[in-house]
């Protein structure tokens, strides 16, 4: 494997890596909205609550995350993304 590979190869491995965090970013959002439903007190819903906010503030950076490090990726790749 050249060099350019070897980089472009880890460069795909740290994209699927952040993705993963995203996806257990989004169970443990789940988890906490089913919880907050069930939540049977005010003072359980409103810290399931925040806690829900500081997981999609992740969210939202661990998007912006993913679209910083595709976007060199893609263009070493020479691939084309037609976003529209």
């Amino acid at each position: 494997m050249d060099k350019t590979s070897s980089l472009f190869a880890t460069q795909l491995w740290d994209i699927r890596a952040t993705l993963e965090s995203q996806v257990r970013c989004l169970t443990t959002i789940q988890r906490n909205l089913t919880d907050f439903r069930k939540a049977s007190s005010e003072q359980e819903r409103v810290r399931l609550r925040d806690t829900i906010l500081s997981d999609l503030s992740e969210m939202g950076q661990l998007s912006f995350t993913v679209i910083r490090m595709l976007k060199p990726t893609v263009e070493q790749a020479g691939i084309e993304l037609d976003v529209a």
